[in-house]
């Protein structure tokens, strides 16, 4: 959420540096009074970085300025390079900078607001207006959000139109939203409500705002989501509920990868009941997830709604769909299962603190199997798996490292092929250690 508030309108969580220590000490501010607290707010490049004794000083060409008496060119402090309120600055950034006067001149930190501003984004919408509560509404797609992490960029896609309803104890307000702002005037003191009706088959939860005294002003961000909804039941071929079964949602271009990151993943609850939301628009298949089975905590084949396996009949989602599927996902019979136990200790009879199973599928092509771990230093794991399905299995345990170090190094004890159709008895492993349940190894 930082990086979509910085985009568009700088922060609704602004803080300002209350103890310029080795730990850093903030406080919220309202936009209002983070900006009235601010001896310079401006925006500006970074043209070199050095160092003045313990501080760092970055020389900045101040691009806009909105407060403060400020030159071409101003230095300024970032802060002690010990604290963790430090900005890390770059020649040929742009930022933007809340900065405090102090007897080594303009200094900012990491709890001043502000920040860096990413390639191509528009310069910010300052000069905050006591009794305004603005904001904005936008998009952020998965896909989006993933690329931002490789290249920085903005994940956001501002709502192109709608509307914002802000609701007082004193009545209500409605303001359009254009490009993804929005914009309230004349607000009294006290907490509000804003509701978003948005075009384009989107919707968003309702968020809230206060405004402390006839000096304040507030800022609202929110986050918005397709408005297509699935739901439904699922039941076993028995006719028994099916609780705590994970399905998966897909594209119908995506139903035979055997896991993708296109879809989204659900659990039916205690009454079988399940639903998807924020769907795009779309042909979907609907499934038993077949990343968490089949396995032994859920023992069923992947089935599609509504049961043929070759995915043909799609759930269709339309622009703002809420769709109720008229018949129960049914799964198929559960399919029989196994334990598998590991017992692992040391040659003086300690045991570890942890011991890990970690069983997968050995067919073509291969399944993710299961996992189990214990944390109860008994030294016993036990990992349910399917029964006619062989499995590679691989048992670890953690052991404590020799003083002063207080972590685990894991190390695989056993790896064992297990045949399909049998049923094995406990596997007892004697770790070449002694006292490994300790802080000491030998």
């Amino acid at each position: 959420m930082r990086a979509y508030v910085a985009a568009l309108c700088f922060g609704a969580c602004s803080v300002v540096i209350v103890n310029d220590a080795a730990a850093c000490s903030c406080v919220e501010l309202s936009p209002c009074a983070r900006f009235a607290q601010a001896s310079a707010v401006f925006v500006g490049e970074v043209m070199d970085v050095g160092a003045q004794g313990d501080r760092q000083m970055v020389r900045i060409r101040v691009v806009q300025s909105w407060k403060g008496q400020l030159g071409e060119i101003v230095t300024v402090s970032g802060g002690s390079r010990r604290s963790s309120c430090e900005f890390e600055f770059n020649p040929g950034e742009r930022w933007l900078i809340y900065a405090s006067e102090s007897e080594a001149g303009l200094v900012t930190h990491v709890c001043s607001g502000g920040g860096r501003l990413r390639t191509g984004e528009p310069m910010p919408d300052l000069l905050p207006v006591p009794g305004r509560v603005y904001g904005a509404v936008a998009e952020r797609p998965i896909e989006r959000i993933a690329q931002s992490r490789k290249d920085e960029s903005d994940p956001s896609v501002p709502v192109r139109s709608g509307r914002a309803i802000l609701e007082v104890a004193g009545g209500r307000q409605e303001a359009a939203i254009v490009d993804g702002r929005f914009q309230f005037d004349g607000v009294g003191p006290g907490q509000g409500q804003i509701r978003f009706e948005l075009d384009g088959g989107l919707d968003s939860r309702p968020e809230t705002f206060t405004i402390a005294d006839v000096t304040d002003c507030a800022a609202v961000f929110a986050v918005a989501r397709p408005a297509g909804r699935l739901g439904g039941w699922a039941k076993m071929a028995d006719g028994s509920t099916a609780s705590g079964v994970t399905l998966q949602l897909l594209p119908r271009a995506d139903a035979s990868k055997s896991w993708s990151f296109s879809g989204d993943d659900t659990s039916t609850a205690d009454q079988g009941r399940f639903e998807f939301q924020g769907l795009r628009p779309g042909d979907y298949v609907l499934r038993v997830s077949s990343y968490a089975g089949p396995s032994g905590r859920h023992p069923h084949s992947v089935i599609y709604y509504p049961g043929v396996p070759d995915a043909e009949s799609a759930t269709v989602i339309a622009v703002g769909r809420q769709r109720e599927l008229e018949a129960p996902f049914v799964l198929p019979p559960a399919l029989p299962t196994r334990n598998l136990t590991a017992r692992v200790t040391c040659s003086d009879g300690s045991t570890p603190p942890i011991v890990s199973i970690d069983a997968k599928a050995d067919t073509d092509p291969p399944q993710h199997g299961d996992e189990a771990s214990s944390y109860d230093g008994t030294g016993v794991a036990t990992v349910r798996i399917l029964r006619q399905v062989p499995y590679s299995v691989t048992i670890k345990a953690s052991f404590p490292l020799p003083p002063p170090r207080t972590s685990f190094e894991p190390r695989v004890l056993r790896v064992i092929d297990l045949e399909a159709g049998t049923e094995p008895p406990p596997i007892e492993i004697v770790a070449p250690f002694v006292k490994c349940a300790r802080r000491t190894q030998e």
